[in-house]
């Protein structure tokens, strides 16, 4: 199927989200067999992303035999409303639901795909699909006080200077989201160093950082719980990263606990993919044809029994 063709063949109609109306896009198969939703990152919607990746996937997948659903989410791109910045524990999973209505025949077997926030608003999308056979959670962000104090008092000030003066991380303090990434390391970095210095009868950590690890554990907990019940399920899980990705190490750090047990015992229907670069911005054309290639060649492997 030509571009053209299938350019052609993408609709794009207003649906009721979980906060009001959003543009959502289908770009329908010939003779589908399965369908995909396919969740973006909070800075490329639906209509318009950078080198338009998210519409090359999804007439990718459609010419593959899959319907797919795309959208912009409530108060970005072409949806109405208004959103300040994307909430980790407010994921938006009714723009999810409200999109999947948009697909002409729902009891075909749906894969529901994310990227960054994108995940998170699937996740919690999916225990309402009852047709869900498998998920994409392609640069998943965990909660980050833990992997970030770890890599910030293992890694020495040598090595961190060294890495700073690199020139992909020279360009990411021009990039808002990047500099803050690197702004709250230097911070950890410094008081992992004054720690040192202290002596062993400094004082304990002040009650705002205990609540900020209490409820990231808990974060952790909860997410854990929510693949398990996948797996459960037998759904499939694919967890792509880039190695460049600030995710992947949270991602690490976060296997020596609930997480790391869960892939153990779930090996049979999860899958980890690493990809060389950084996939959270998708900056790239590299990146970009990373996701496209893996997360279309993974759909197209049998769902494991």
């Amino acid at each position: 199927m030509t571009e053209a063709l299938t350019a052609a063949a993408d609709v794009p109609e207003y649906v009721e989200g979980g906060d009001g109306p959003l543009l959502a896009i289908l770009t329908p198969a010939e003779n589908p067999v399965a369908n995909v939703v396919m969740c973006a990152g909070g800075w490329h919607g639906g209509s318009v992303n950078a080198n338009r990746m998210v519409v090359q996937f999804a007439r990718r997948v459609a010419a593959a035999g899959r319907t797919v659903v795309r959208f912009d989410w409530h108060g970005a791109g072409e949806s109405p409303g208004h959103i300040r910045f994307f909430r980790l524990d407010d994921p938006g999973s009714g723009d999810v639901l409200g999109a999947a209505k948009l697909l002409p025949d729902a009891g075909l077997p749906t894969a529901l795909v994310g990227i960054c926030i994108g995940t998170r608003a699937a996740l919690a999308a999916a225990p309402s699909l009852p047709t869900l056979d498998r998920i994409a959670l392609v640069s998943f962000p965990l909660p980050t006080a833990r992997a970030k104090t770890k890599r910030a008092e293992r890694i020495g000030a040598a090595t961190a200077l060294r890495e700073g003066i690199r020139p992909s991380a020279i360009r990411g303090w021009f990039q808002p989201a990047t500099r803050r990434v690197y702004v709250k390391f230097l911070r950890l970095k410094w008081q992992a160093l004054t720690r040192r210095l202290k002596p062993t009868g400094a004082a304990a950590p002040n009650e705002e950082a205990r609540r900020r690890a209490t409820a990231s554990a808990h974060d952790l907990e909860t997410l854990v719980a929510q693949i398990a019940e996948l797996v459960d399920r037998g759904i499939d899980v694919l967890f792509l990263f880039g190695d460049q990705d600030a995710s992947y190490e949270q991602f690490l750090a976060a296997q020596d606990g609930p997480l790391g047990e869960l892939l153990e015992r779930g090996a049979a229907n999860i899958t980890v993919e690493v990809v060389p670069g950084d996939l959270t911005g998708y900056s790239s054309l590299v990146s970009q044809t990373a996701f496209i290639e893996r997360v279309t060649g993974w759909l197209e492997r049998p769902v494991s029994a």
